[in-house]
């Protein structure tokens, strides 16, 4: 799994127009907290290229062209898009 999943995080993040690290930073919570709270033992978890390209288009305009803009917009939409998953879910 991992022998995929290092460079595709990695690739997204660059599509995303963040540096490559930062893929790798956001996999590894994602993972951990799938393992601890997910409710199947078949599903794959990942990076999806239609994600990445969804974000790089909500996010890149409104960025401007800077990095660091760029990489907090990315973290606010995935932090109110878990939130409101998370909310969706709790109403089940």
């Amino acid at each position: 799994m991992a022998a995929y999943l290092v460079p595709q995080v990695m690739a997204y993040a660059g599509v995303d127009g963040l540096p490559p690290v930062a893929g790798l930073w956001a996999i590894l919570p994602a993972l951990a907290l799938y393992a601890l709270l997910g409710s199947s033992r078949l599903l794959s978890v990942g990076p999806e290229s239609m994600t990445a390209l969804m974000t790089a288009t909500v996010v890149a305009p409104l960025a401007a062209g800077d990095p660091a803009r760029y990489a907090t917009l990315t973290a606010a939409l995935a932090v109110t898009v878990g939130w409101c998953c998370a909310a969706r879910a709790g109403g089940r």
